[in-house]
């Protein structure tokens, strides 16, 4: 359950992060700011369920039907601001950033996509990977708010 903790402590770097992001907007598009908001502040929300579920999973308070019902919403709604996030046209002094933000939005897609499947298919290298790229998406977001 290594794994599953690791989860956890990048759900909260998640949080974190995007409300960096979300204030260090570039001021000039205001139409551009709220919407990276609204999409980051729903992306917290998702990272925020991935890491409860994962957390009691591990403390078996929930079973595995359950987390999979949980996490198969959240990849749900991720795959939504995935595409709300894609249709957005940043202007060129925010375009390094944005690209970092959408890197970062792909990877916790695909992270909850993969966790959900190890924990179907009761796969602990699967969930590795999730976790893996969790730390990857983490380190994307991170640049975007470097860059921002």
């Amino acid at each position: 359950m290594k794994n599953i903790n690791k989860i956890m402590s990048l759900g909260a770097i998640f949080t974190i992060l995007i409300f960096i992001v979300a204030v260090s907007g570039c001021t000039d598009q205001s139409d551009y700011d709220t919407q990276i908001q609204n999409i980051n502040s729903q992306g917290a929300q998702i990272m925020e369920d991935v890491t409860n579920v994962s957390g009691s999973l591990e403390n078996g308070t929930m079973n595995e039907n359950t987390a999979i019902q949980h996490l198969q919403k959240d990849k749900t709604d991720m795959d939504k601001l995935l595409s709300q996030l894609q249709q957005l046209k940043p202007s060129s002094d925010v375009q390094k950033s944005y690209d970092y933000l959408l890197s970062s939005y792909q990877d916790y897609d695909n992270a909850i996509g993969m966790l959900l499947n190890g924990i179907k298919n009761v796969n602990s290298n699967e969930i590795q990977k999730a976790a893996d790229l969790l730390n990857e998406g983490t380190k994307n977001l991170d640049k975007s708010t470097n860059t921002a």
